[in-house]
């Protein structure tokens, strides 16, 4: 402050003016670099920046009004002297830088960074009008001259003007130098990316067109050798062959399919018929069982009517029989009726009479030869007349007594016998009518479990039998179908290798086009990149009034060569219309914003 003011340059404020907008122009040309090439991601956080320099900017400036304030708050109190044309200059200058300032805002929409300098540059006028306004009351308190105080004051605000546009200059100089470097590094990967996508692009091709290549190599000698074995053959036969090998194949693809069908259909009707044909057997057993159990039981049923009829026959011929015996015995003895009883005991009376009348033959055939023996005993002993008639009454007497007794014991036994029989009889036959009683339950007992056992039995082996049938029809059908699947997958596997045999001959065209079609499109792309080049070397040699149009072209033909190499490097990637016209519209106007043709439809799909 207590300098001389003769030895202190004082810088003019046209020179302060031109330095900032050298500064300016600089930061603008950097801001508009740094938006086009930077994402979505970068801008955001650029305006995050922007937005904290605004609550910087906000802060300092209710800091600056909240500040005391001194007498001399006005400029026009301050320099009395001051003419107002000097006044009115300044101001309309400040005001030119301003606008300037706004305009730039508005056509690029660069927003943070510039609104950030525009208030550093606000807030710095501001600051140095009130160091200027603290720099002269400071002076006029030492009691020195107004023109001199005014003279330092101006001085010393100058100097903090420069020493505030050179940190400035710093800030931005380093800012800008990172923002370059940023993006050179993005373009180095983008770069580095785009080549090693088109060189394992351009590998696979490579390798893919060697090995068609050998590949027709070996089927083009294949053929050159059956051309020389089949020389005798003539050329229209051949050709015939290589045109129709493909009907051929179709042809018998019908015809194999067609006698599949058939043996199919054949295999069905077969099983069909042999399913038929054991329903039909086993209906026709069921049916004939079922008629053999009617037949068996009507013949059963008829036998035991005739055994019964002949049975009853018989009984009543013997019922006749005794009857009429025992009629004639009872007729005999006097008798006119007969009961149930004598009926019953029939049969021990004729055995009765029976043995009786052997009995009285005997008897009558002893007292003929006991006569007989006699008489002859008698003509023998005629001289003992008397003696042998008390011998004869004796024996007579002893004969009738005998007789008599033998007679009565005879009856009493024949009664007791009768009546023993009798009881016996009945007695016989109820054990009899028991036991056959007993014998018919046992028997339709047997018979009911032995019908038991039988239909079990036909049941178990019938349903044994329908169990092996269907596994061993289960069997046959998978080994069937086994055999269908692997012969259809043998000739599906022959007709496959002869349709690609086939196909492979036209499919190298179709690859040679697309990798012919590639290569131009990359050609075309590095001698757009060559010719962009030589351009901007041309535009640098002009003066740097065109350094922001320069600049804007280099950027705008490296962002299409990469988007053009990022397109084309993707295998799997067709450019389309929209593309070719956004890079078409890049290359015409070196202006062109290139977030467009980054923000385009297929660029958004990409990211």
């Amino acid at each position: 402050m207590n300098a001389n003011p003769s030895m202190i340059e004082k810088p003019s404020f046209d020179d302060v003016l031109k330095k900032l907008e050298k500064v300016s122009r600089i930061h603008y040309v950097a801001s508009d670099d740094a938006t086009k090439k930077q994402s979505s991601d970068q801008i955001c956080d650029t305006r995050q920046a922007s937005d904290e320099m605004r609550i910087e900017d906000k802060e300092n400036r209710s800091a600056r009004i909240d500040a005391p304030r001194t007498g001399l708050a006005s400029p026009k109190l301050l320099h009395p002297l001051r003419t107002t044309g000097q006044q009115q200059k300044e101001s309309d200058k400040i005001r030119s830088l301003s606008i300037q300032l706004r305009l730039m805002r508005q056509k690029g929409q660069r927003g943070h960074l510039k609104d950030a300098d525009v208030t550093g540059m606000k807030t710095s006028v501001a600051g140095n009008k009130e160091t200027k306004y603290e720099a002269v009351n400071g002076l006029a308190v030492q009691g020195k001259s107004f023109e001199e105080q005014e003279e330092l004051a101006k001085h010393e605000e100058v100097v903090k003007q420069a020493l505030r546009m050179a940190s400035a200059a710093t800030k931005l100089q380093s800012t800008f130098r990172g923002s370059m470097r940023r993006i050179k590094l993005l373009r180095s990967k983008e770069e580095e990316a785009a080549l090693t996508k088109a060189a394992t692009g351009i590998s696979c091709a490579w390798r893919g067109f060697c090995c068609r290549r050998e590949y027709i190599q070996t089927v083009r000698g294949m053929g050159r050798k059956l051309i020389c074995f089949n020389t005798q053959t003539s050329s229209l036969h051949v050709n015939f062959l290589a045109v129709s090998t493909l009907d051929v194949i179709v042809c018998q693809s019908l015809a194999r399919r067609r006698s599949s069908k058939k043996r199919v259909e054949l295999v069905r009707s077969e099983l069909r018929i042999n399913a038929a044909t054991v329903i039909q057997s086993k209906w026709r057993a069921h049916a004939t069982m079922h008629e053999f159990g009617k037949t068996q039981a009507s013949i059963v049923k008829s036998q035991a009517t005739v055994r019964m009829w002949l049975a009853v026959r018989r009984l009543k011929l013997l019922s006749r029989e005794v009857s009429f015996a025992l009629r004639r015995y009872y007729s005999d003895l006097g008798c006119k009726y007969v009961t149930a009883v004598d009926v019953t005991l029939s049969q021990p009376m004729v055995r009765l009479q029976q043995q009786l009348a052997a009995c009285t033959d005997i008897q009558s055939k002893c007292g003929v030869l006991a006569t007989r023996k006699c008489r002859l005993s008698s003509n023998d002993m005629g001289s003992s007349k008397g003696e042998d008639k008390e011998h004869m009454k004796a024996n007579a007497a002893t004969k009738l007594s005998s007789a008599w007794r033998r007679f009565h014991y005879e009856k009493i036994y024949n009664v007791t016998v009768r009546y023993v029989i009798t009881c016996q009889s009945i007695i016989r036959r109820d054990l009899a009518v028991k036991k056959v009683e007993k014998l018919r339950m046992e028997h339709r007992r047997n018979c009911n479990s032995t019908r038991i056992q039988k239909q079990w039995r036909k049941f178990a082996g019938q349903k044994t039998f329908k169990q092996m049938k269907s596994a061993a029809i289960a069997i046959q059908a998978t080994v069937r179908m086994w055999t269908a699947a692997r012969r259809w997958k043998m000739l599906r596997q022959e007709i496959l290798s002869a349709f690609m045999r086939f196909q492979s001959q036209g499919a190298y065209t179709l690859t040679s086009k697309d990798v012919a079609v590639c290569q131009s499109v990359i050609q075309h792309c590095s001698l757009s990149k060559a010719k962009t080049t030589k351009t901007n070397e041309d535009k640098a040699k002009c003066p740097k009034e065109n350094t922001p149009s320069q600049s804007l072209t280099v950027d705008t033909a490296n962002a299409i060569t990469t988007l053009c190499n990022k397109i084309l490097a993707e295998p799997g990637v067709e450019t389309d219309s929209h593309d070719f016209a956004m890079i078409y519209m890049s290359m015409i106007s070196p202006e062109a914003d290139v977030e467009a043709i980054y923000l385009s439809p297929r660029s958004k799909d990409e990211n």
